[in-house]
């Protein structure tokens, strides 16, 4: 009678009959049984663990009957991050101080084999955008501004919200919504508001902050060449604002070559090098400006890592660089971003560390305003400076940042124009 219920209950969880209805009522009545002596502690601890790892691989696979299938094709994460930010102004005798939070939720769903979608919420700063309006109304000629027309991002360098207006809420935005299709194992083809990173690998935030998602279309090839050399390539189309004007639409092309390559046991190599072009001479890109030329950039990065370099702590080196090839800009074209950092190759869990250098430096008629890192002197063009960043582990899922910037003008600054800030986080992940 024992062996005959044991293999009734084996049955039932391989196929997944619904007579228990969920992986829990079945430690309930496993449990039961341990107690009434038909099976023993051991056994019943066995049943249960099994019956979990079946439901979690038909979870994963779409499979279960218990749960709706559309939402076993749904994956969610984000993060949490409570800021703490205080930045001086050698012109003012006193910080400015901020409590910040920055929420984001990410959604993910394979639709099918080759294809995916996914979408994201975070928040932002916003502003309402008013219109001047005229027109007529029974008869009589009227005028005047529509409030609250519509919503913009007012920085889409950043997801803080920071907390203020005597405890207003915080808004949720739109932080990406993108189709992903997958027509070869070697190529991803992605259209629409993209995650950041999608169009370009950088090793540094010093062209394009952390926080942009680009609106385009990108395609990403990577093909394994033998165990230890990988070759990539990224190619992406984005678009900065619509075509409203006789001026053609501002939008950029990059082109970018790449290599991966395990050089030895604990040493890897990866660099590429980027063509990107802005075709933005006097067009409107929106947040960014109406700039007065181009922008046709050469954008060469390299990533050094040496793994178990002390113990177990890694040493990596990294870079950026950036010309403006442009004709109209005489001087001031180039930018380079370079720095270091040392500790575990990842925070994750109590102990665990690693602090980062960067020295970086963004001439006047590199790149276009304020793409690059928000922090890093608003983002504007002719500064340089240096960063220094400490993450430390609390948990598996959290971790405590301290983060210093120190920058200055490049030309014509004074004792007034140095500025720098430090920001204290607490990071939470789920």
């Amino acid at each position: 009678m024992q062996k005959l219920l044991k293999l009734f209950l084996a049955a039932s969880i391989a196929v997944q009959i619904p007579v228990f209805g969920t992986a829990g009522e079945v430690d309930m009545l496993v449990e039961k049984l341990a107690e009434k002596g038909v099976i023993t502690y051991g056994e019943a601890q066995q049943i249960m663990t099994e019956t979990k790892e079946a439901v979690r691989s038909e979870l994963a696979s779409g499979k279960s009957l218990n749960v709706p299938s559309w939402t076993q094709k749904i994956s969610i994460k984000g993060d949490l991050r409570l800021r703490s930010q205080a930045d001086w102004t050698a012109s003012k005798s006193y910080p400015r101080i901020r409590q910040r939070i920055r929420l984001r939720v990410g959604f993910e769903s394979a639709m099918s084999e080759k294809m995916q979608a996914g979408f994201g919420l975070a928040t932002g700063g916003e502003k309402l955008s008013d219109k001047s309006v005229t027109g007529t109304a029974a008869g009589t000629s009227v005028s005047g501004n529509v409030s609250g027309d519509s919503i913009i991002d007012s920085e889409p360098t950043s997801t803080n919200h920071t907390l203020s207006n005597g405890f207003g809420k915080a808004r949720l935005m739109v932080d990406y919504a993108y189709l992903k299709y997958l027509p070869f194992s070697s190529v991803t083809l992605t259209a629409g508001k993209m995650k950041a990173a999608t169009h370009v690998w950088n090793t540094t935030d010093l062209l394009w902050d952390g926080d942009v998602n680009p609106d385009g279309v990108a395609m990403n090839f990577s093909k394994n060449l033998s165990d230890d050399f990988s070759f990539f390539a990224n190619a992406s189309w984005l678009v900065f604002n619509e075509k409203n004007s006789t001026a053609n639409q501002a939008d950029a092309y990059i082109a970018q070559p790449g290599f991966s390559w395990k050089a030895a046991k604990n040493v890897k190599i990866k660099g590429a090098v980027a063509m990107q072009t802005f075709n933005v001479n006097g067009k409107d890109t929106g947040y960014y400006g109406t700039p007065a030329f181009d922008y046709v950039c050469t954008n060469p990065s390299i990533d050094l890592s040496f793994a178990n370099l002390v113990g177990s702590y890694t040493l990596g080196l990294f870079g950026d660089s950036v010309t403006n090839g442009d004709s109209a800009p005489a001087s001031d074209t180039g930018g380079s971003a370079y720095g270091a950092k040392f500790g575990h190759a990842k925070v994750s869990g109590f102990g665990t560390w690693e602090v980062k250098y960067i020295q970086r430096r963004l001439e006047a008629n590199s790149w276009l305003n304020k793409l690059g890192d928000s922090d890093a002197y608003g983002g504007a063009l002719n500064t340089s400076g240096s960063e220094i960043a400490l993450t430390m582990g609390l948990t598996k899922a959290a971790s405590l940042g301290i983060d210093y910037y120190s920058m200055d003008l490049i030309n014509n600054a004074t004792t007034t124009t140095p500025k720098s800030l430090v920001q204290f986080d607490v990071v939470y992940k789920f």
